[in-house]
């Protein structure tokens, strides 16, 4: 009898340490571990301008999920939320267009805060740049933060004039497109030429008439009707 008690001890022992092993082979790291997904390499896209959400969406849509937003005021940098509403990207790192870059990258987006999508109730088309300018200033708005600029404004701004006004919306800022008023005056010379000539020409072809004048077929120079070096009449500009 203690040797059949014996014998049944030895077997529950053995089993019980049969089933620990099974337990510790079914928790094995091999089996539990989560398959390892390797980083793609991409080219940054441009995020400037856009809205905060919508940078957002663009990149986790490409693959990037390690992204902060940070708002830079006085030299001091505070952490924005990255579901937070009524901020555009001001500058991103990577820069946009950089290649070959990793979706395990950190992406930082510096942000700054909406203050308005609409300026065509401040500035309009043909306003001296000088005083559009100080209206956009008084409003609080700075240049390339709260609207794009293009154009070549440098020194006396009274030079210059609004050549076209745009409002933005949710993911574009407003845009303002600045011209010297020279060239305006050229634009609107050569258009009155035009108007008058009515007729295009092709430079260095032959014509008839000394004097005559035409636009261009391939720019907008004005072309004249005069004696060429071989001693013929041809379209010159």
């Amino acid at each position: 009898m203690k040797k059949l008690l014996t014998g049944v001890v030895i077997v529950l022992i053995t089993a019980g340490m049969l089933n620990a092993c099974s337990e510790m082979e079914d928790e094995s790291p091999s089996s539990s571990s989560s398959e390892y997904t390797a980083p793609e390499y991409k080219e940054m896209p441009d995020l400037r301008h856009m809205s905060l959400e919508k940078a957002i969406a663009t990149l986790h849509g490409e693959g990037w999920t390690d992204v902060e937003a940070v708002e830079e005021n006085d030299g001091t940098e505070s952490t924005v939320r990255l579901d937070q509403t009524g901020y555009h990207i001001a500058s991103q790192n990577p820069h946009n267009g950089k290649t070959g870059v990793s979706t395990d990258t950190h992406v930082r987006l510096t942000v700054h805060k909406d203050r308005t999508r609409t300026i065509s109730n401040l500035v309009a088309v043909n306003d001296p740049w000088d005083e559009a300018f100080e209206k956009l200033r008084s409003a609080g708005l700075e240049r390339g933060c709260d609207y794009i600029y293009v154009g070549g404004a440098m020194g006396d701004y009274s030079q210059y004039y609004v050549k076209s006004v745009s409002d933005g919306d949710a993911d574009n800022l407003p845009a303002i497109i600045v011209e010297d008023y020279r060239d305006k005056r050229r634009h609107e010379e050569q258009q009155q030429e035009r108007d008058a000539s009515g007729q295009e020409a092709h430079g260095g072809a032959f014509c008839s008439t000394e004097g005559d004048t035409a636009i261009s077929d391939r720019s907008d120079n004005i072309l004249t009707c005069q004696e060429a070096s071989d001693g013929r009449l041809r379209w010159i500009s």
